[in-house]
């Protein structure tokens, strides 16, 4: 699936964002050059891909699988989030670490606890 509409996904995402993501000024210098351009959100790509197979061909009756595709879409929603801020705003740092932090730790309490019901 990511083979297949890999391309297309490319092209939407840099007509979106006509600049690409900011590049740290701190960070190698050859990033300055490479990564002109290229736009954030790549991870949609792949984790469709693995959200449609994995909806496909896993048995969904099964507590792990849903699990995982639970703290997926919510990792997924922090980097959307995380993304979205720093295209919006034009800025590296998008969302403050304390806040990543503080949610990545929340799911992980939470998914064993989700697992046990």
């Amino acid at each position: 699936m990511s083979f297949l509409l890999g391309p297309a996904c490319i092209r939407w995402l840099r007509s979106l964002q006509r600049n690409g993501q900011p590049i740290r000024a701190d960070g190698p210098e050859r990033h300055l050059i490479e990564k002109k351009g290229t736009p954030t959100m790549g991870g949609v790509l792949i984790l469709s891909a693995l959200t449609v197979s994995t909806l496909l061909w896993a048995d969904l009756r099964n507590g792990l699988c849903l699990a995982v595709l639970a703290l997926d879409a919510r990792l997924r929603a922090l980097g959307f989030v995380d993304d979205y801020m720093k295209l919006s705003q034009a800025n590296v740092r998008g969302l403050p670490g304390a806040a990543n932090s503080s949610c990545r730790r929340c799911w992980a309490c939470w998914s064993p606890w989700w697992l046990r019901a």
